[in-house]
Protein backbone atom coordinates (compact mmCIF):
# COMPACT_ATOMS: atom_id res chain seq x y z
CA UNK A 1 0.00 0.00 0.00
CA UNK A 2 1.37 3.42 -0.97
CA UNK A 3 1.55 6.09 1.48
CA UNK A 4 -1.51 7.99 0.33
CA UNK A 5 -3.67 4.95 0.71
CA UNK A 6 -3.26 4.22 4.25
CA UNK A 7 -3.07 7.63 4.90
CA UNK A 8 -6.56 8.36 3.03
CA UNK A 9 -7.63 4.95 4.59
CA UNK A 10 -7.09 6.30 8.29
CA UNK A 11 -8.99 9.55 7.92
CA UNK A 12 -12.16 7.63 6.55
CA UNK A 13 -12.32 5.19 9.54
CA UNK A 14 -11.62 8.25 11.82
CA UNK A 15 -14.47 9.52 10.12
CA UNK A 16 -16.73 7.16 9.80
CA UNK A 17 -16.32 6.14 13.11
CA UNK A 18 -17.08 9.36 14.31
CA UNK A 19 -20.32 10.03 12.46
CA UNK A 20 -21.62 6.63 12.94
CA UNK A 21 -20.65 6.86 16.72
CA UNK A 22 -23.05 10.48 16.73
CA UNK A 23 -26.03 8.22 15.11
CA UNK A 24 -26.12 5.30 17.75
CA UNK A 25 -28.38 5.46 20.48
CA UNK A 26 -25.84 4.48 23.53
CA UNK A 27 -25.01 1.05 21.59
CA UNK A 28 -21.72 0.95 23.96
CA UNK A 29 -22.74 2.10 26.88
CA UNK A 30 -21.14 5.19 26.99
CA UNK A 31 -23.10 6.79 29.41
CA UNK A 32 -21.27 4.71 32.12
CA UNK A 33 -17.90 6.62 30.76
CA UNK A 34 -19.37 9.93 31.91
CA UNK A 35 -19.16 9.99 35.74
CA UNK A 36 -17.11 11.97 38.05
CA UNK A 37 -15.18 10.49 40.45
CA UNK A 38 -12.00 12.05 42.23
CA UNK A 39 -9.26 14.17 39.86
CA UNK A 40 -6.57 11.53 40.98
CA UNK A 41 -8.44 8.69 40.19
CA UNK A 42 -9.65 9.84 37.02
CA UNK A 43 -6.63 10.84 35.78
CA UNK A 44 -5.17 7.33 36.43
CA UNK A 45 -7.66 5.47 34.97
CA UNK A 46 -8.26 7.83 32.01
CA UNK A 47 -4.04 7.70 31.11
CA UNK A 48 -3.79 3.95 31.37
CA UNK A 49 -6.70 3.65 29.16
CA UNK A 50 -5.28 5.44 26.62
CA UNK A 51 -1.92 4.23 26.32
CA UNK A 52 -3.16 0.76 26.32
CA UNK A 53 -5.53 1.91 23.05
CA UNK A 54 -2.35 3.40 21.94
CA UNK A 55 0.13 0.39 23.14
CA UNK A 56 -2.54 -2.38 21.01
CA UNK A 57 -2.89 0.19 17.97
CA UNK A 58 0.78 0.48 17.71
CA UNK A 59 1.48 -3.35 18.64
CA UNK A 60 -1.38 -4.20 15.88
CA UNK A 61 0.64 -2.95 12.95
CA UNK A 62 1.75 -6.44 12.77
CA UNK A 63 -1.22 -7.64 10.82
CA UNK A 64 -0.54 -5.10 8.05
CA UNK A 65 -2.57 -2.34 8.41
CA UNK A 66 -6.10 -4.50 8.72
CA UNK A 67 -6.56 -4.23 12.89
CA UNK A 68 -4.80 -1.05 13.48
CA UNK A 69 -7.60 0.43 11.02
CA UNK A 70 -10.72 -1.32 12.71
CA UNK A 71 -9.31 -0.10 16.55
CA UNK A 72 -9.16 3.38 15.51
CA UNK A 73 -12.29 2.97 13.38
CA UNK A 74 -13.91 1.69 16.70
CA UNK A 75 -12.46 4.28 19.23
CA UNK A 76 -13.39 6.94 17.19
CA UNK A 77 -17.20 5.41 17.03
CA UNK A 78 -17.31 5.54 20.61
CA UNK A 79 -15.96 8.98 20.53
CA UNK A 80 -18.44 9.88 18.55
CA UNK A 81 -21.09 7.93 20.44
CA UNK A 82 -19.98 10.01 24.08
CA UNK A 83 -19.62 13.43 22.66
CA UNK A 84 -23.40 12.84 21.32
CA UNK A 85 -24.34 11.69 24.51
CA UNK A 86 -22.69 14.40 26.78
CA UNK A 87 -24.48 16.97 24.37
CA UNK A 88 -27.96 15.58 25.08
CA UNK A 89 -27.15 14.60 28.27
CA UNK A 90 -25.83 18.27 29.67
CA UNK A 91 -26.26 20.35 26.63
CA UNK A 92 -24.36 21.50 23.73
CA UNK A 93 -21.78 23.70 25.89
CA UNK A 94 -21.16 21.42 28.53
CA UNK A 95 -21.13 18.48 26.32
CA UNK A 96 -18.06 19.93 24.30
CA UNK A 97 -16.68 21.48 26.95
CA UNK A 98 -15.97 17.61 28.24
CA UNK A 99 -14.07 17.43 25.03
CA UNK A 100 -11.82 19.77 24.69
CA UNK A 101 -8.88 17.31 25.94
CA UNK A 102 -9.51 15.75 22.71
CA UNK A 103 -7.18 18.25 21.37
CA UNK A 104 -4.29 16.07 22.80
CA UNK A 105 -5.60 12.81 22.82
CA UNK A 106 -6.98 13.22 18.93
CA UNK A 107 -3.39 13.92 17.72
CA UNK A 108 -1.98 11.20 19.92
CA UNK A 109 -3.93 8.23 18.38
CA UNK A 110 -3.65 9.44 15.16
CA UNK A 111 0.34 9.41 15.81
CA UNK A 112 -0.01 5.76 17.07
CA UNK A 113 -1.78 4.78 13.90
CA UNK A 114 1.05 6.17 12.05
CA UNK A 115 3.46 4.71 14.14
CA UNK A 116 1.60 1.30 13.58
CA UNK A 117 1.42 1.88 9.61
CA UNK A 118 4.99 2.59 9.82
CA UNK A 119 5.47 -1.12 11.44
CA UNK A 120 3.07 -2.55 8.80
CA UNK A 121 5.02 -0.95 5.86
CA UNK A 122 8.40 -2.13 7.32
CA UNK A 123 7.41 -5.87 7.66
CA UNK A 124 5.87 -5.34 3.98
CA UNK A 125 10.03 -4.48 2.73
CA UNK A 126 11.08 -7.37 5.20
CA UNK A 127 8.52 -9.68 3.31
CA UNK A 128 9.68 -8.75 -0.07
CA UNK A 129 13.44 -9.63 1.20
CA UNK A 130 14.79 -6.21 0.73
CA UNK A 131 17.69 -5.22 2.70
CA UNK A 132 15.91 -3.47 5.59
CA UNK A 133 17.15 -3.15 8.84
CA UNK A 134 13.55 -3.95 10.66
CA UNK A 135 14.82 -3.67 14.35
CA UNK A 136 16.65 -0.71 13.92
CA UNK A 137 14.26 1.52 12.06
CA UNK A 138 11.30 0.56 14.62
CA UNK A 139 13.76 2.12 17.69
CA UNK A 140 13.90 5.29 15.38
CA UNK A 141 10.20 5.64 17.21
CA UNK A 142 11.18 6.78 20.73
CA UNK A 143 10.54 10.59 19.66
CA UNK A 144 7.08 9.63 19.08
CA UNK A 145 6.56 7.35 21.62
CA UNK A 146 7.23 10.22 24.21
CA UNK A 147 5.27 12.65 22.64
CA UNK A 148 2.20 10.41 22.79
CA UNK A 149 3.01 9.91 26.58
CA UNK A 150 2.96 13.85 27.06
CA UNK A 151 -0.12 14.46 24.46
CA UNK A 152 -1.71 11.47 26.81
CA UNK A 153 -0.43 12.65 30.11
CA UNK A 154 -2.11 16.27 29.08
CA UNK A 155 -5.05 14.91 27.64
CA UNK A 156 -5.87 13.30 31.12
CA UNK A 157 -5.00 16.17 33.13
CA UNK A 158 -7.42 18.26 31.47
CA UNK A 159 -10.06 15.70 31.36
CA UNK A 160 -9.79 14.97 34.77
CA UNK A 161 -9.86 18.41 35.83
CA UNK A 162 -13.19 19.36 33.33
CA UNK A 163 -15.02 15.88 34.47
CA UNK A 164 -14.68 17.54 37.89
CA UNK A 165 -15.38 21.29 37.07
CA UNK A 166 -17.68 20.44 34.90
CA UNK A 167 -20.04 17.51 36.61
Amino acid sequence: MTKKITVSLSILAIITGFIMGVFFDNSFGVSKLIEKRGFWENFIEIFYHNLLISFVIIISGFTIYFLSSILVFSNFLVFGESIYFACQKYGLLKGITLYIHGIFEIPAIILSLYISYEISYSIIKKIKNENFPLFNYLKSFKKEILALIVLFLIGALVESFLLNIAL
